[in-house]
């Protein structure tokens, strides 16, 4: 019942006597956890389940004979951060003494995921440190790393625990430091532990090291030793934190050389990966890793080639060698193999034929990776043309469909094959007709041998597969112009009706559209049709709409009413889309002021943003008042909480000239504002604006004259930046940028400096600086 219930969602219909009749019927204790659970979902809600709910969970933590799992549950609900979790996080943390194992775990995961509530409750976590039971260690660990530096006060208590007599208690600690900040002066403590007698111990040791990057250097020696452990799990750990370490492994390269010849396969891997990450300061050693290409062990042969890949034209000596792992019986070798060959260049092109004939490759990542690594090898790939060509014919329809993709990546070299390709638009399997599309279509952008085939792509709009059609209107977008001729076509496939249930006729209409709207005068005819899908049933094809709309500018003017009215969309992005098409139909947009301006309440910042800039492209383009109209309402998002909201604002203020200018002293505000990004964007503005400042110069110099003197040097500077611009309206501060001349920010010292010669420039020959009134 409690399971039916959380599946159905149907709390808000769910009384307090009710759930308690739950609690008294004796259901499992899964489903009792259930309801407890459950909250996570309704934390936040106020309705009177979710009251309900939380009823329970407090009799739950209040009742002395609750089923373990019951308990469980109930903690692991009010482990979620929210208004609940500070009157609960006392009665959770005296869980943290529980002898059941599964409370202590729910009891710490809640703590760790609590944060600061749990801060005081830390001490108890690091004393189960200290438990007999791996379970609750394991758990306490967990919890202190997920509290991270609500628990960088105990640090010192967790290292005092590396001396305990109990090697499981050392581990414990040793994987607690791991994960705590500013454990860092405890990394000699840690290193100590390399000699543990506990295999786990040093394992521990050695990840925490690993851990410390570079902070690790001191101890590198100690960790070179222990390539020589007994335990081959610690002695791979080590080649890897020698890796991690970098460039101070340098000294003890040669001993993770030697480990390339471990008997044991996961430390050949490790002596790889770590020389990998020593990038240049391996060189000297890639004849060695070229050598792990042929080792028995699969991953030591990828772990080589990715080497490989990372030493670049280093490897190039070796080109030999990785070109025959193109016959490797792992496909993953295979692919890695082309990778590298693909960005080996010159060096590789003996091996292009190999590399081709993965074009029949059994396996599809591996075809893939032939292709691009083709791609990469143009210049001499382009001579084996006709081989790659010849594969178009291949009964496997996997290879034809690699060769189509490998072609059209040859450009302009594959147009003698161009009909060939065509042809293939007939294949009767889906992913062959689709490539031979996108074939076709990247070569109409790099040339018009696809314009003999435009009628073929276009008859492909009628394919039954919608994956098919998608591709044929890719295809004509890429062919532009030549596409008109079928413009018709297109239109038509703004009602799809090919299993409309399938993604794929979803995207058939917004390709559609989003094509009709790129061809320009050629679409103009069928501006209604186009409309006509602005009341489509999905999302994604109103945006859609609304965008070719707007491409189509004054074309789409006899709809404006229609765009209107989406901004009510129940779709931000439709909403969004909507203001900015509005901002394109200018004029005939103008009308609509009022709404468009009601949209900067919108819910969605995004919306906001987009009214804003709207409101500056009507405010340009639009009649003298509707300028004024626009920066009003623009003005008054410049208190928005959204930083990218007073950004917009600024900078379309500053668009908006004489209009804008009553706002001087709003937009002055913000050139002390907490983002860069808005107090750059207000310096633009006032310097776009300063022609029209001398009616305003009073509110100005006020907000001015506390910029300058404000705490923040980044303030003081765009102060001093737009003074510098405002040339001799900026005389009534030079006292106060002279001020500035002994700042204590060179920045703010050389910006007054620059200010006050720019100033001299502007008012000399008329009157001195030093007679300039400074009130």
């Amino acid at each position: 019942m409690a399971a039916r219930i959380y599946h159905e969602g149907s709390f808000h219909d769910i009384s307090e006597e009710l759930l308690l009749h739950i609690w008294s019927m004796g259901l499992s204790y899964r489903d009792m956890a259930t309801v407890c659970c459950v909250s996570r979902r309704w934390h936040r809600e106020a309705g009177a389940g979710a009251a309900a709910l939380r009823a329970v969970q407090d009799r739950v933590l209040e009742e002395q004979r609750v089923p373990v799992t019951v308990t469980v549950g109930a903690v692991e609900a009010l482990g979620v951060p929210g208004c609940r979790s500070a009157l609960h996080v006392g009665a959770i943390a005296a869980l943290l003494k529980d002898s059941q194992v599964y409370v202590f775990e729910a009891a710490a995961e809640a703590l760790g995921a609590l944060g600061e509530l749990a801060a005081p409750y830390v001490g108890a976590i690091v004393a189960r440190l200290k438990d007999a039971d791996g379970d609750v260690r394991r758990a306490a660990v967990e919890a202190l790393r997920e509290l991270g530096e609500y628990a960088a006060p105990h640090v010192g208590a967790i290292a005092a625990l590396l001396e305990h007599a109990d090697d499981y208690v050392r581990e414990a600690a040793v994987d607690a430091l791991q994960g705590v900040p500013h454990a860092i002066p405890y990394a000699g403590a840690i290193a100590a532990r390399l000699e543990d007698d506990s295999d786990t111990v040093r394992l521990a040791a050695v990840e925490a090291l690993g851990s410390m990057g570079e902070h690790a250097a001191p101890h590198i020696g100690a960790i070179a030793a222990v390539l020589e452990d007994g335990d081959e799990n610690v002695a791979r750990d080590a080649v890897d934190v020698l890796g991690q370490i970098g460039e101070h492994a340098g000294p003890h390269m040669g001993v993770i050389v030697t480990r390339l010849e471990d008997a044991n396969e996961f430390v050949r891997q490790a002596a790889v990966r770590a020389l990998e990450a020593l990038g240049e300061h391996a060189l000297p050693h890639v004849g060695a890793i070229a050598g792990r290409l042929e080792d028995a062990d699969v991953f030591v042969r990828e772990s080589a080639l990715v080497a490989l890949k990372q030493l670049g034209e280093h490897a190039a000596p070796h080109v030999g060698a990785i070109a025959a792992l193109l016959e490797d019986g792992d496909e993953f070798v295979r692919h890695i193999a082309l990778e590298v060959l693909g960005e080996l260049g010159d060096c590789a092109a003996p091996h292009v034929g190999a590399m081709i004939a993965r074009l029949e490759d059994a396996d599809a990542m591996v075809r893939g990776a032939a292709v691009e690594a083709l791609k990469d090898q143009l210049k001499h790939a382009i001579q084996h043309v006709e081989a790659i060509a010849a594969r178009l014919e291949h009964a496997d329809e996997h290879v034809r469909e690699a060769t189509v993709n490998a072609l059209g990546t040859l450009g302009v070299h594959a147009a003698p094959h161009v009909g060939a390709i065509a042809g293939l638009l007939e294949d009767v399997h889906i992913n062959v007709r689709c490539s031979a599309l996108a074939a076709l279509g990247t070569l109409g952008i790099v040339g018009t041998c696809a314009v003999p085939h435009v009628g073929a792509i276009a008859a492909r709009l009628e394919d039954g597969e919608g994956r098919v059609r998608v591709a044929a209107l890719m295809a004509l977008r890429k062919l532009s112009e030549h596409a008109a001729p079928h413009v018709g076509a297109i239109v038509g496939r703004l009602e799809d009706d090919h299993a409309r249930l399938e993604d794929a006729d979803l995207d058939v209409k917004v390709s559609a559209i989003n094509i009709l709207g790129s061809l320009g005068e050629c679409a103009v005819p069928h501006v209604g049709a186009i409309a006509a899908r602005l009341e489509d049933a999905d999302g994604c094809v109103r945006e859609a709409t609304v965008n070719a709309l707007g491409t189509l500018g004054v074309h789409s003017a006899p709809h404006v009413g229609a765009i209107v009215g989406l901004l009510e969309d129940a779709d931000g992005d439709v909403r969004r889309a909507a203001l900015e098409a509005l901002g394109e139909l200018g004029e005939h947009a103008a009308p609509h002021m009022g709404v468009i301006a009601a949209r900067l309440e919108d819910t969605d910042g995004d919306v906001r943003r987009a009214a804003v800039l709207t409101l500056g492209e009507l405010g340009e383009r639009a009649a003298p008042h509707l300028g004024a109209i626009a920066a009003r309402a623009i003005a008054a998002r410049l208190e928005d909480g959204d930083w990218e909201m007073r950004q917009a604002a600024v900078e379309t203020l500053g668009r908006l000239g004489e209009y804008a200018a009553p706002h001087l002293g709003a937009i002055a505000a913000r050139l002390g504002d907490e983002s860069t990004s808005v107090s750059e964007g207000a310096v633009e503005a006032m310097e776009e604006l300063r022609d029209h400042a001398v009616p305003y110069r009073g509110v100005l110099k006020e907000v001015m004259s506390a910029l300058l003197a404000d705490n923040d040097a980044h303030t003081r500077y765009s102060a001093l930046r737009v003074l510098g611009s405002l040339g001799r309206h900026a005389a009534p501060h030079v006292e106060a940028i002279r001020a500035l001349l002994e700042d204590p920010s060179p920045g703010v010292k050389i910006a007054a400096a620059k200010t006050l010669e720019d100033l001299e420039a502007a008012v000399t020959p008329l009157m001195p600086l030093s007679f300039l009134p400074v009130g």
